[in-house]
Formats: structure tokens, sequence, C-alpha cells
């Protein structure tokens, strides 16, 4: 269409023309599935390319928090009528330059492709809209072939497919991440896959969480339970005030974070596959020091689980910002507000 910013052909026609400015250089992927186990992987979730290019300060600060992995977002366009995704030249241009410029600060890079406000609703009934995701994602797959600064290529972010069950839900959703996932292996034959749960990739949707028929696929979770703690006053559902300890006598507590998380585990367990939590947080007003104790907690279990974790986000929405306090309204950022020191403390053992 003549409005399209630039087309995917257009795009297929760029492949290749970047190999050269990398760190790391286009090569067959030192990166497998079984990379992600023993926690090797903890880092944090970037805004999405779409946000606008990151200053050399804040790549400089991220990786001297240890972080050897960052998330990135690549978002898809659509105009209200239109039965295409859009993925601008300026948009990938950022992208390679945030991947080079992480590559030079020892940070791989997972990403993750949003098609903005569908993943709840036209896509999943739209042929159309279903296509030219996957072809964009087989431009972005063969622009970034082998490349082994990319660690892995996260499917969809928080798939929410329409059905009458949660299992039918499920179904839904890996159906089309299997078709996926054979497309860009078609381009990209040993990029290891990162599949999220639905809907929402919750600790609760991996009841029914089942395996591809794929190899070098990594399963993601973003772990935000329970949601009316990490969310309050984030969201109307979550409107009260809740306080986490170790306690029972606390709103929320570890036995019960534990309880939740072990969903995930069990299905770890079952199927013998490596976790990624792609996710996870807790608003920075929480009372009593409470995203503090949370944050501990629930990296104390990634780690003993095995699971490699990144933290959202780095310097985004400031409810999220680990370089913060707990006061609503902080005056500065700090490496050594409570949350950050944590994940500091965890991101020392990366390599």
């Amino acid at each position: 269409m003549k409005h399209r910013y630039l087309g995917v052909a257009k795009q297929f026609c760029m492949m290749g023309i970047l190999a050269s400015i990398f760190v790391l250089s286009a090569k067959a992927s030192e990166i497998t599935a079984n990379d992600f186990r023993n926690s090797r992987f903890r880092g944090f979730n970037l805004d999405a390319v779409h946000s606008g290019a990151r200053s050399s300060i804040d790549l400089d600060a991220l990786a001297k928090t240890g972080a050897n992995m960052a998330r990135v977002g690549v978002s898809l366009q659509r105009c209200a009528l239109c039965t295409s995704y859009e993925l601008s030249q300026t948009d990938l241009v950022t992208l390679d330059s945030l991947i080079h410029e992480l590559a030079a600060r020892s940070v791989y890079v997972t990403l993750v492709l949003v098609p903005m406000a569908d993943a709840r609703g036209p896509f999943w009934t739209s042929p159309s809209l279903q296509r030219s995701f996957i072809e964009h994602w087989k431009v972005l797959a063969t622009r970034y072939r082998n490349l082994a600064s990319i660690a892995g290529f996260d499917l969809l972010n928080e798939p929410v497919p329409p059905g009458r069950t949660y299992e039918d839900r499920q179904i839904m959703w890996l159906d089309f991440a299997e078709r996926l996932g054979k497309e860009i292996r078609s381009v990209d034959p040993n990029r290891v896959l990162i599949v999220e749960s639905a809907p929402d990739a919750t600790t609760s949707s991996f009841n029914n969480m089942k395996t591809l028929p794929l190899e070098n696929v990594v399963y993601s979770v973003h772990a935000y339970a329970p949601f009316d703690f990490t969310h309050q006053e984030v969201v109307k559902q979550a409107s009260t005030p809740m306080s986490y300890g170790s306690s029972s006598g606390m709103d929320v507590n570890r036995q019960e974070l534990y309880k939740l998380l072990a969903v995930v585990e069990a299905f770890s367990s079952k199927y013998n596959v490596p976790i990624l939590v792609g996710e996870f947080s807790c608003v920075r007003w929480a009372p009593n020091a409470s995203a503090e104790r949370y944050i501990s907690d629930s990296t104390d279990f990634f780690e003993e689980k095995g699971w490699s974790w990144m933290y959202h986000d780095f310097r985004g929405w400031p409810g999220w910002d680990a370089e913060m306090t707990e006061s609503r309204f902080p005056t500065a950022r700090s490496v050594d507000a409570p949350v950050m020191k944590i994940l500091r403390a965890k991101m020392a053992n990366n390599k």
C-alpha cells in the first residue's frame, strides 16, 4: 500500500548491509536454549524502539549494573482500517544502533515483536494481520540472521487469544506460535525461540501450557503475581494498598508468592525445558518497603530454580524504576536505591 512507510519487500532488499557494524560478527549463533539454564542471563527490559533511541549515558548505566541481557520491543503499527502492519525505517535504524551499542557493552539482546493494540483483538481473527506479522518477523530474522549478539526471538509479547476456555486460548496461541516458529526457522535455523504462555504470560496460564514440537525453545513467564499487589494503584482493579513480607500477617507473603511461581516450576520440570522470566516487577510505592522484599524473594526463587530473568524495566515508566526509592515523588535516581541494590547484587554473578 502506498501509505506504508517501508514495505516488507523493500526491507528485504536492505538485508545484509549491516553485518560489518556489529561488534559481535554475524556467524552461527553462539546461544542455545540450554544457555538460559542456571540463571546465566540476568538483565532488564528496555522500552520499545518506537519510543526513541537510548542515550549512551543510559546504556553505560545499564552495563554498570552487571546486566548481560536486555529485552527490546519492536512495535508494529497499523492504521485503523489497514490489514497489514508497518515497521518504519526509523525504528529499524534505531534498533540496529541499539543492538550494536549493547553488544559493545557485552549485553545480549532478545527481541520481542509487539503488534500495537492488537494482541487482544483483531490479530487473532485476521489472516492478513497474521501473515503481515509473520512477514515482519522474517524481515527481522533475515536482517539479524545468525548474529551472535542476539540471544533469542521472543515471538509475541503477552498473547491474549480469544476462546471459550483457557485451554482453548492456549491451544490457539500455541498453534500460531508453532507456525510462526517454523517460518522464522526457515530464515534463521539456529535461533533460540522464546515462547510466552497465554493469556498474558501469567504464572497461572502455565497450568495448561504445552511445549512446541520445535527444538531450541525457551519458555517465558511474566511474573507479576499476585497482580493486585504488584500493580496496586496502577490499574483500577488494584486500588487497595498492600504490603509484602515473610510472615502470614502481611497482605501478601513469600509462601503465597512461591506457590504462584510453583506452577511454572512444575511445567519446567515436567518437560525439562528452560525458563526465562521475561518480565517481573513491583510498583515502587508498595508500602513498608514491600517492593524491596518482593524483588528479593522473587530473584531468590528464580536463582534457586536456575531461571534467567529480566527486570521490568530500566529507566522507563517511573513506577517500575529500580533506581528510585519508595517515595512517590523521588528527586533523583541512585544505584543505591533498595531495589537496584538487590538486582546489582544478583547480577554480580553474571559472566
